[in-house]
């Protein structure tokens, strides 16, 4: 159960990530680089789209890897989270709108890649006449936390920017929104992996042993 909460923490926090960014990168192109609804449609469509569905395809990965790799969808999602900050970055300060929507690809690419990691990692954390429950539950408080938080909170902070920052107001606050949330999934990630590593210890040895959030041992 402790580790089914952690990952369900981190599930938020990666809505949070993909549902802001999805929002308010849209608009901030329309400001910033001065195209038309129309092409932005089209590039992020594509940015979107093709970003978004080759990252869901990020299980086909970790089964290879398993080889050389105790715990490789842990490995992922910590290697998405860390990257995908910096592409957005990139994708907002960028002066180019071409190397803008590439950045913005990238971005997506790494921040939908959490998705078949978690599944399974959510899987293996509850029996299987919970699974469906617990997956559903993290999917739709995931859900929420990106459009019924994510979202309206980034607008709010570029709101409050507007007079310092203007037109890049939304840029900044999705920075900040971004940076935190994408902290919160890479701490609580790396804090299931230690207990799901724990776990997967006591279980060779004898006696029943629990794991805690903090990684110690209780017998």
């Amino acid at each position: 159960m402790v580790e089914v909460t952690i990952w369900g923490a981190a599930t938020l926090a990666s809505m949070f990530m993909v549902s802001s960014a999805n929002a308010w990168i849209p608009a901030y192109f329309l400001r910033v680089h001065r195209i038309t609804t129309g092409q932005m449609g089209l590039y992020g469509a594509i940015a979107i789209g093709l970003g978004g569905g080759l990252g869901a395809l990020s299980g086909m990965v970790c089964e290879p890897a398993r080889k050389w790799c105790r715990h490789p969808e842990s490995v992922l999602m910590l290697a998405s989270m860390a990257l995908s900050v910096p592409l957005l970055l990139l994708a907002i300060f960028s002066d180019s709108l071409g190397a803008g929507i590439s950045y913005f690809l990238l971005y997506n690419l790494l921040t939908y890649a959490w998705l078949a990691p978690t599944v399974r990692l959510i899987h293996d954390a509850v029996g299987a006449e919970h699974r469906a429950l617990a997956l559903a539950l993290c999917g739709a408080l995931g859900f929420f936390a990106g459009v019924g938080l994510g979202i309206p909170l980034t607008g709010y902070l570029s709101d409050l920017l507007s007079s310092q920052y203007g037109e890049q107001s939304v840029g900044v606050a999705l920075c900040i929104t971004i940076s935190a949330a994408a902290m919160i999934a890479a701490q609580r990630s790396r804090t299931a992996a230690a207990v799901r590593s724990l776990a997967a210890g006591c279980a060779s040895e004898t006696g029943v042993c629990h794991a805690s959030p903090g990684g110690q041992r209780t017998q």
